[in-house]
């Protein structure tokens, strides 16, 4: 089970930091930035569809409806700005990498 929540988070967080880069690029388009602020929006509300007073069903409302919002968001991106972003995202990894001994 762990093996497998660090596979979906190594996804997520792949994902987060194309969408990141994305909304960076000065051509990216104002619903994307809209988007997001919903969904931070959606996370900070106090009113959700299943209370966060529930131990793990009220979280996991949370994360389930991020994760579709991050992936409808980057399916609908287009193709210069996904490209542009994701030679960021590949860029920074690589840096990453060559710097540690």
């Amino acid at each position: 089970m762990w093996k497998r929540l660090a596979i979906v988070w190594a996804a997520l967080k792949g994902d987060l930091r194309l969408l990141w880069f994305a909304v960076q690029q000065p051509q990216s388009p104002a619903w994307l930035k809209v988007g997001i602020a919903a969904g931070l929006l959606y996370l900070v509300m106090p009113i959700d569809l299943i209370p966060d007073v529930i131990p793990v069903v009220g979280a996991m409302d949370d994360v389930v409806i991020l994760t579709l919002l991050l992936r409808f968001l980057l399916a609908r991106l287009p193709a210069d700005i996904r490209a542009a972003a994701q030679q960021r995202a590949d860029g920074g990894a690589r840096r990453a990498v060559k710097l540690r001994p």
